[in-house]
């Protein structure tokens, strides 16, 4: 009886080293870095690259799918309104060689209109010799049908009769949404606050190398996009120090906390070490 005994504590503690092993591994490689390929796998197309989004957009509105044969290429666009709100990250599918930064934005600026999956972003934009600046970018963020009125008088007809992007010149206003739940961001013509745009060649949210790095050496307009490009606008609120705060990580590119996989490690060790003995 003894011995029976003694065969099923061995068969119980082997089986529960396996498990123990499997934790392990599965917390190193979660703990390792914020590797998107930590995430589970329904956020992966059939290539093993990144959604970051629910929805993908190109030329013309929204994508049926991430994986679509008829796309070579694809880049990503974050937005942080650098309000404490999640920054929002949108996936871009597209061929022309000639597709820019500004491409993208207006795209998918275009396909979140009138699409129920998504809610609708929306932009002021104004034109110069050298380009075009963002003057302000809004997000409808409860996803009703009253979005786009401004306290400057800017009503939600004017960004919807011009696929979202409504053409302006950038003024000292201080100007905010009338719709408080919605995230809106607008700099000045005096260029103390402002929209700031970083780009990266590939993935800023995780290394090495990592991070967004300085401000955009050009504008959107005269970016060229490469496949796994990414760029990302935040608003900053003081330009005394300008480039100082990158866009944030969104939350569809979260990872579960490290500390919280080690607990479950080290307290299935502790277990282990205090189990008694027979």
């Amino acid at each position: 009886m003894q011995l029976l005994l003694k065969k099923t504590n061995q068969m119980t503690r082997r089986i529960f080293n396996l498990c123990l092993t499997t934790t392990l591994l599965a917390s190193i490689s979660l703990f390792s870095g914020t590797s998107f390929a930590d995430l589970t796998t329904d956020q992966s197309d059939a290539n093993g690259d990144l959604i970051v989004a629910e929805e993908y957009y190109g030329p013309g509105g929204i994508v049926s799918s991430a994986d679509d044969a008829s796309f070579a290429n694809t880049s990503y666009l974050v937005i942080d309104h650098g309000d404490g709100s999640t920054p929002i990250a949108y996936g871009y599918r597209w061929n022309d060689a000639a597709t820019t930064g500004e491409t993208m934005f207006s795209d998918i600026v275009f396909g979140t209109l009138g699409n129920s999956n998504d809610e609708e972003l929306f932009a002021k934009v104004q034109t110069f010799s050298f380009g075009k600046l963002i003057v302000g970018i809004g997000y409808n963020s409860d996803d009703d049908t009253s979005w786009g009125d401004l306290s400057d008088g800017t009503v939600m007809t004017d960004f919807a009769t011009t696929n979202g992007i409504f053409e302006t010149a950038q003024t000292a206003a201080l100007v905010s949404s009338v719709d408080v739940s919605d995230s809106y961001q607008e700099g000045d013509s005096d260029f103390t606050r402002g929209w700031v745009y970083f780009d990266a060649d590939s993935n800023p949210y995780t290394g090495p190398p990592s991070g967004w790095g300085d401000p955009a050496g050009v504008g959107f307009s005269d970016r060229i996009l490469t496949d796994g490009a990414w760029d990302g606008w935040v608003f900053d609120s003081d330009f005394t120090v300008f480039g100082d705060q990158a866009p944030g990580t969104p939350e569809t590119v979260a990872v579960p906390e490290p500390g919280s996989l080690l607990f479950l490690w080290a307290g299935g060790i502790t277990i282990w070490l205090r189990r008694p003995r027979r």
